[in-house]
């Protein structure tokens, strides 16, 4: 029997320990893993480097959200990315990243159906990484899901569906002479809709059962599928 003991303290011109090395010394240690993610505040892909995460909390689940909206990874694994129409909401998208995670995020325009967007872009593999976790790469129609941790947890549950609802819900314009005003979340997936009503009535909310809307095959269009 053998003990090893160990201890590493990095400069800041250093690279960090590779995990296939923590691996070899986790043959002999089977807790080193846990040992160092207690310490450990940073992961590293390359050079992209991100706050560790260590616990789920109500502002991450709302970027889950926001992400299971408007946002997508590409196939290639290389960059995540967030389109919507208004510039003072990526300045929010980007104040999270940078404090949850101490990450760039650039914010860029682009024209798509002859309207302008802003798209708040993201490179870093290490935090793509943990999206992944959550969110699917590439086609998302189909493949969302609500994360059962969520389900399991309202507080983080309703701020998964405060992001959801920031970027793909809203309040539909009212024609004049009506009073009545109702909120309305619509997605292309029907699985991930009845899961959505099933989440809300987990809240204790009111709803009406999901039904078929014919919307425009493009904007403006009047051909309805």
């Amino acid at each position: 029997l053998f003990e090893i003991k160990f201890e590493v303290t990095l400069t800041k011109n250093q690279s960090p320990i590779k995990i296939r090395y923590i691996k070899v010394f986790a043959k002999y240690d089977k807790t080193i893993f846990n040992k160092i993610f207690i310490k450990a505040k940073y992961v590293s892909a390359g050079r992209d480097r991100t706050k560790l995460i260590k616990h789920m909390n109500e502002d991450i689940a709302y970027l889950i959200g926001a992400f299971h909206g408007d946002g997508h990874i590409s196939k290639n694994k290389r960059n995540m990315d967030l389109s919507e129409e208004y510039f003072e909401y990526h300045k929010i998208i980007l104040e999270l990243f940078n404090e949850l995670f101490g990450v760039r995020v650039y914010i860029s325009t682009l024209i798509n159906r002859e309207k302008l967007f802003y798209r708040s872009l993201i490179s870093n593999k290490s935090l793509i990484a943990f999206f992944r976790l959550y969110c699917p790469v590439g086609k998302k129609k189909g493949n969302l899901k609500v994360p059962l941790l969520f389900k399991q947890n309202k507080l983080l549950l309703v701020s998964y569906l405060s992001g959801f609802f920031d970027t793909d819900a809203g309040l539909p314009h009212v024609e004049e002479g009506k009073k009545d005003l109702y909120f309305m979340f619509l997605q292309a997936d029907k699985n991930i809709v009845y899961e959505i009503y099933e989440c809300l009535k987990l809240l204790n909310l009111e709803i009406n059962e999901p039904r078929p809307f014919k919307s425009p095959r493009k904007l403006y269009s009047k051909i309805r599928d």
